[in-house]
């Protein structure tokens, strides 16, 4: 931003292509994208990414989604580049466990926790991002059966096909996300 010196991240899409129908019985990508953004909007704190900014470029045809930039990249990246202590991965993940509590409070889950949804900003700030596969529940004793997320993080009753209570899915990833961080 020229006007604060804030640097920003921007997921550019091709509006075309959202509205694409996919095979099958797939939601249009432009739902995802949706999801994304009323999910950023609802979550306001400190360690879920924040939206800055929407931007619709006509002249490009463009969807452009701001988000604050983080000089370090993803939880994978700083771990696969740097041998981090104890003490900053409990950090990371106590400020990750808060973002989660608070996203489940809401009845928001996030479907798919894993390292490279997880930003780093510096060795003390973390914040959990991506939330294209999130669900709004519509009560806390929700059940679900689709399968969102990355295959290697999915808890097993998410990977059973049957109905599972998603809150404690997350719970399962985020365990796993610990598991390859350490």
């Amino acid at each position: 931003n020229t006007q604060t010196g804030q640097k920003c991240a921007a997921k550019v899409y091709n509006k075309l292509l959202l509205m694409c129908q996919n095979l099958g019985s797939e939601e249009p990508p432009i739902m995802s994208i949706q999801r994304e953004i009323e999910v950023m909007a609802a979550i306001s704190y400190k360690h879920s990414i924040q939206l800055v900014e929407i931007i619709e470029d006509e002249l490009s045809n463009s969807l452009i989604v701001l988000t604050p930039f983080a000089e370090n990249g993803t939880l994978k990246s700083f771990v696969d580049t740097m041998d981090l202590s104890e003490a900053h991965i409990a950090i990371c993940f106590y400020q990750i466990a808060e973002a989660l509590r608070y996203m489940h409070s809401l009845q928001i889950v996030h479907r798919d926790i894993r390292p490279e949804n997880i930003l780093v900003f510096s060795d003390t700030d973390y914040c959990i991002s991506n939330f294209s596969e999130s669900t709004v529940l519509l009560s806390s004793d929700k059940k679900l059966k689709d399968i969102k997320g990355s295959f290697e993080f999915l808890s097993p009753e998410e990977s059973s096909g049957k109905f599972y209570f998603p809150k404690p899915a997350d719970v399962w990833s985020y365990g796993v996300t610990l598991y390859y961080s350490i």
